[in-house]
């Protein structure tokens, strides 16, 4: 015959009870007890930068969302719970569930600001740099956009910075605090613009017994692009694509190839080009207006020419050209 099992009675209400909690009702137990709790919450915000430190780590980006895993990975509870954080309020709500009843708890968040610089922001106070990215060409006017935004994209990429940056009779210095993001930007704004590269490094101490040193890299844009003219003689070249060897084409429909050494001998000419209008077609030549004097002219036609409505030309030596 199985004993009789008797219900024990609740230390807090006297309630009698199948099972007791710490001496207390299920009831009782659930209303004395918190199950969740958490810390206030340290995070250093860079007075530079705004960067946050959360975790050990810096962020730059997705910070509410680093912020709001690492408050969650705060929480100490005794039992699995679904948290919702609005830092906003300063408040977390847990709920739970234990012994079959649900729990709902509402904590206060606090949190603790310090305002720092970051490793990188110090870095950068202090002029550090790891290497230097040479530009160079006599006139950057018109690449300045497409190799800062280059630049600053490997920047970001890579989490560090360009400590000081030097305009130079021949082009323009960035001392940027990665080797590697400047080896990324060097080469790309090589590739961008068919330019010259070249690589030095120079030992500037030692760490830990091992030698240290900083990397340079020159990365020169030729004088010249695609549509660039040329004087050889007294005849006028027009650069038609840049490569190992450039192409060009004459005025006359001639056309070379050289190399970047053989443009030093060659004479670089300031020529705009212009559109205009094609008025009527004849079988050797078309009527033409220019767009922006309403000058009308008769030119030879291009060998390749397809019928276009507007096309451009150039002025040279008091004759007008069609450009192909």
């Amino acid at each position: 015959m199985l004993p009789h099992l008797r219900n024990v009675f609740c230390v807090e209400c006297g309630r009698e009870t199948e099972k007791l909690y710490d001496g207390m009702c299920i009831d009782c137990y659930i209303k004395k007890h918190n199950f969740f709790s958490i810390p206030v919450i340290d995070i250093a915000i860079c007075k530079e930068c705004g960067a946050y430190r959360i975790g050990g780590k810096w962020y730059r980006k997705d910070i509410e969302e680093r912020l709001m895993e690492y408050i969650e990975g705060k929480i100490e509870k005794e039992i699995d719970c679904d948290a919702e954080i609005n830092i906003e309020k300063g408040e977390i709500i847990c709920r739970g569930e234990f012994g079959g009843v649900e729990i709902k708890r509402r904590l206060p968040l606090k949190m603790r600001e310090r305002h720092i610089l970051c490793d990188r922001c110090s870095l950068k106070k202090g002029g550090y740099f790891e290497a230097v990215l040479q530009v160079r060409k006599k006139n950057l006017k018109k690449e300045m956009q497409e190799i800062e935004g280059i630049i600053n994209r490997k920047i970001d990429e890579m989490n560090t910075f360009i400590s000081k940056r030097e305009n130079r009779r021949e082009g323009i210095d960035y001392y940027i605090g990665s080797k590697k993001a400047a080896a990324a930007a060097a080469k790309e704004i090589k590739e961008s613009f068919n330019a010259e590269m070249k690589k030095s490094s120079s030992l500037i101490g030692m760490k830990d017994g091992k030698e240290l040193y900083r990397d340079t890299y020159m990365v020169r844009l030729p004088e010249y692009g695609k549509e660039s003219f040329f004087k050889e003689g007294e005849r006028l070249y027009r650069v038609i694509s840049v490569g190992k060897k450039i192409e060009m084409k004459s005025l006359d429909g001639v056309k070379k190839s050289v190399y970047r050494e053989e443009m030093e001998k060659m004479k670089k000419v300031e020529i705009r080009t212009k559109e205009a209008d094609v008025l009527h077609e004849e079988k050797d030549g078309l009527y033409i207006m220019d767009r922006e004097n309403f000058k009308t002219y008769f030119v030879n036609k291009p060998k390749n020419w397809k019928g276009n409505k507007r096309i451009k030309i150039v002025e040279w030596n008091d004759n007008i050209y069609v450009i192909e």
